[in-house]
């Protein structure tokens, strides 16, 4: 990664990650994580303004937590699914007013691709002795393609060792296009899983010589999953 200032206005930062998954099938798999960032900032009396863009990569090998080892029939192994991964840009603009108040704006297209479900699949029980019949068994699948686009507003206040913050998200997460072998519920144009559309927080905090403490509060909004509730009388029933 290398970083430049020219001026003491305009701010270039360039990197390259290299990953290798020793997991994957032969000799492994690589993955290229490209980041780029640009930022012009200006100062104003006691206003100091920042306009930034980015752009850049994540992955995340797939993995296998204990907890889902619990669930019964679960099969597939991560050697049989994709990196989950996700690439986009973001741009926002800064205002700071001394070291008192700061304000942000940030909207951000962003693609994830590969994410993990798991997802329930018909066992057939012909062969099995009653006793021990499982109807449904689950199976770890990559979905395909997610689009997120949203923006977030962060301010924050300090005065005499109190601090104010308050953060609001909106995100609008959707099935672009779906993986080939995927066979779960999920069709392009869907609301993702488990993606609250609206998100606010706020904390206040104090601190001191000795002492500090702080109090926060978030709430999720307007977000769909499945009704697992309904799913279990359904299970329980012939």
């Amino acid at each position: 990664q290398t970083n430049a200032t020219f001026a003491g206005q305009v701010h270039l930062t360039g990197g390259m990650r290299l990953e290798r998954d020793e997991s994957g099938i032969g000799n492994g798999r690589w993955a290229f994580l490209p980041m780029l960032g640009a930022a012009w900032s200006r100062q104003i009396n006691t206003l100091t303004v920042k306009l930034r863009s980015a752009y850049g990569k994540g992955i995340r090998w797939p993995e296998i937590p204990a907890r889902e080892t619990l669930w019964e029939g679960l099969r597939s192994s991560a050697s049989n699914l994709e990196p989950e991964e996700q690439s986009g840009v973001e741009a926002g603009i800064d205002l700071y007013v001394r070291n008192q108040f700061a304000f942000q704006v940030t909207r951000f297209d962003q693609v994830a691709s590969g994410l993990i479900q798991r997802v329930a699949i018909a066992h057939d029980t012909g062969a099995t002795p009653v006793a021990v019949t499982e109807r449904i068994r689950y199976e770890l699948q990559n979905v395909g393609e997610i689009t997120n686009r949203g923006g977030e507003l962060q301010a924050s206040f300090r005065q005499s060792g109190w601090r104010l913050a308050g953060t609001f998200t909106q995100v609008n997460s959707r099935v672009r296009k779906l993986a080939n072998a995927y066979t779960g519920d999920l069709r392009p144009g869907d609301r993702m899983l488990e993606v609250p559309e609206r998100t606010v927080g706020f904390t206040a905090g104090w601190t001191g010589s000795r002492w500090q403490a702080s109090l926060t509060a978030s709430r999720a909004m307007d977000w769909v999953n499945y009704d697992r509730v309904a799913l279990a009388k359904a299970f329980a029933t012939t």
